[in-house]
C-alpha cells in the first residue's frame, strides 16, 4: 500500500508524525519510502514530503521531479508508475483534496485494467478530487471513506488518525482553487479532459 499526502507545507516533523500515527492506528507495518528500495505485500509506505514516489521495476523511486498540481510528491505520479508496472494489479484510491490531483493518474490505472475507487464526494472535506476523478474516469467505484480504505486492503483502523494531524491547506493551493474553482460545481468549466 502506497500513500500520497500532499502536504507541501508540513515540515519534516510532520512526517514522522503521520508515519508514526499511521503505526499507532493499524496492524500493518508503516514506513517512509526510501529511494531504490523493494516494497512487501501488507505493508504501508508513506511518500516523502519533496519527492514524487514512483513504482518500476519491483523497487520504490524517489524523484525530485517537477511539481504536479502545485504539489510534491503528487498522487498521478505514483497512479501513473503503478498502471505502467503493475496493471490490472493496482488499485487506485482518490480521497478529499483539491484541484484535479488523481485524476489523471486513476484514469491511467482504469486504462492499464486496474480498479478505481473514489470517495463519496458528499462525505468528502474537499469534494474537488473526487469530483473530478468522476467526472474522468469511467468505471470508478464511488465509496465512503471507511469501505474504500477496506476495499483498498486497509483495515478501519488504519484511516482513525487524530485530528492534529490534518495538514491546512496551502495557501498558494487554496488561491489557485478559488480563482478557479470558486464552487465544487465550477468543475465542469476547466479546460482539462482525458482522451477516452
Amino acid at each position: 500500500i502506497f500513500v500520497v499526502l500532499h502536504r507541501c507545507v508540513a515540515p519534516p516533523a510532520a512526517q514522522d508524525g503521520l508515519v508514526l500515527a499511521l503505526r499507532r492506528s493499524t496492524r500493518l507495518a508503516v514506513y517512509t519510502a526510501t529511494d531504490l528500495r523493494g516494497f512487501r505485500h501488507g505493508c504501508v509506505y508513506v511518500a516523502p514530503p519533496g519527492s514524487h514516489l514512483l513504482l518500476q521495476d519491483g523497487l520504490m523511486r524517489l524523484e525530485h521531479g517537477a511539481k504536479e498540481h502545485l504539489l510534491r510528491p503528487g498522487i498521478d505520479a505514483l497512479f501513473r508508475s503503478a498502471a505502467a508496472s503493475y496493471g490490472s494489479r493496482c488499485i487506485g484510491v482518490v480521497l478529499s483534496g483539491v484541484l484535479r490531483d488523481g485524476t489523471s493518474g486513476l484514469w491511467q490505472i482504469r486504462k492499464h485494467g486496474g480498479v478505481a475507487i473514489v470517495q463519496d464526494p458528499d462525505e468528502a472535506e474537499y469534494p474537488e478530487m473526487p469530483l473530478s476523478a468522476l467526472n474522468d474516469v469511467s468505471a470508478a467505484h464511488v465509496l465512503p471513506f471507511h469501505l474504500a480504505m477496506r476495499f483498498a486492503g486497509v483495515t478501519s483502523a488504519f484511516v482513525k488518525l487524530p485530528p492534529t494531524y490534518r495538514f491546512p491547506l496551502p495557501s498558494k493551493v487554496r488561491a489557485y482553487t478559488e480563482l478557479v474553482m470558486p464552487t465544487p460545481n465550477a468543475l465542469h468549466a476547466l479546460p482539462f479532459h482525458l482522451a477516452r
